[in-house]
């Protein structure tokens, strides 16, 4: 099953609900062949207002992802040549340098000093984003780029996304409950779309019984627990950080799993999951042997284990969003449920275990089922139609 974000991504510049303003600086830059360097939280649009540009207008896209080329060979390699040289079919060029924070870290061996060598000589545009574009070493860069800021999405326009969602899918919806999910996500449409297909999958809506206002106090508590965890290194900051949370330490590990990438790198991000791995290892004996006594470590360790793992302060706001793990999870389900179906029914009756029947029997009947002589076994449309994908 498609993931609703992708099935109902926009299909043409008028449908992005990104900001008007941010999108018209954007075209007037690319249609001047110039530099830009865009930025804003994570849902709100960035990548795929340059993929929608670059499709109406028939661009060549090259896309880059910044951390992959951080030394001076690799951008003299990939990047130079894309802003110099014709597209083979002598079509228009547009270069996306994505995630631009990745080339200024630690290990950049050149790399952004060749690149900022390389604009301003460009024959075709150049968008860059980046989470943090004001940073010291991005200095030289900003000067030769003009600074574009995507706003969070506003509520209204996800609440419109997610009305067009739920009339495609047939999903009746509640408008104070669309809002609700909007409020949520803090701006992220993606979110909001994923969060609608999740509170869907009943065939309506159903959110949690909780107030949203409660609903939004807990978001924000859980968030402001993330900051200490990753701004900060001060033993009492971090103490006791998530003592007043409602989330327990599953969807605490959950929310870390997802966002340390956004706030770490290179040794720091290795440091911090192999605090996050030994909090797993503590929570997989509390389950298996009830020594509840080991919570306590995998709470040090999801505070101070993650907070230690960097090797100063943190500066820069960076959004923190909720795992999109539940959601793959229930996907892949979707996905098997039907075999497990089939299984149930047809097993016993073939008088073999459900692992071997899917082994020896599946296949002969999927290709049955393809070539339209599969017998009347009992089977539902649905579960018919499944064996001839």
């Amino acid at each position: 099953m498609k993931p609703w974000c992708e099935k109902y991504k926009a299909e043409s510049i008028e449908d992005l609900a990104v900001d008007p303003s941010s999108l018209k600086k954007l075209m007037e830059i690319i249609d001047a062949k110039g530099v830009a360097l865009i930025h804003g939280p994570t849902g709100s649009g960035k990548t795929s207002a340059i993929e929608m540009i670059a499709k109406e207008k028939d661009f060549e896209l090259i896309e880059m992802n910044a951390s992959d080329f951080r030394d001076s060979e690799n951008i003299r390699r990939v990047i130079g040549g894309s802003l110099q040289q014709q597209s083979l079919f002598k079509r228009k060029k547009l270069i996306l340098i994505d995630e631009l924070n990745g080339i200024s870290g630690r290990e950049d061996r050149g790399g952004l000093l060749f690149l900022n060598k390389l604009l301003g000589k460009n024959k075709f545009p150049v968008i860059m984003t980046a989470e943090d574009p004001f940073t010291k070493k991005l200095a030289a860069t900003r000067k030769k780029s003009k600074v574009i800021e995507f706003n969070a999405v506003e509520t209204g326009r996800i609440v419109t996304v997610l009305k067009k969602v739920c009339e495609g899918e047939n999903v009746p919806y509640e408008e104070d409950d669309l809002k609700t999910i909007a409020r949520r996500v803090g701006g992220d449409i993606r979110g909001a779309i994923n969060d609608l297909q999740v509170h869907s999958i009943l065939g309506k809506i159903e959110l949690a019984e909780e107030a949203e206002d409660n609903e939004r106090e807990r978001e924000g508590t859980i968030l402001d627990a993330l900051r200490l965890v990753f701004k900060s290194r001060k033993w009492e900051n971090v103490s006791g950080v998530y003592n007043n949370l409602k989330e327990d330490h599953k969807e605490i590990m959950l929310w870390l799993e997802q966002n340390i990438p956004a706030e770490y790198s290179d040794e720091e991000l290795y440091n911090a999951y192999m605090s996050l791995s030994k909090a797993d290892i503590f929570n997989r004996r509390i389950m298996r042997w009830q020594h509840w006594r080991y919570l306590v470590y995998v709470y040090n360790l999801l505070s101070y284990g993650v907070a230690f793992s960097k090797k100063d302060n943190k500066k820069g706001f960076v959004p923190y969003k909720r795992s999109d793990r539940p959601l793959k999870i229930w996907l892949n389900n979707m996905k098997t449920m039907k075999r497990k179906s089939i299984c149930d029914k047809l097993a016993g009756k073939m008088h073999s275990s459900k692992k071997g029947f899917v082994k020896k029997h599946l296949p002969y009947l999927k290709l049955m089922a393809r070539n339209g002589r599969l017998p009347d076994l009992g089977l539902s449309p649905e579960e018919v139609e499944w064996l001839t994908k």
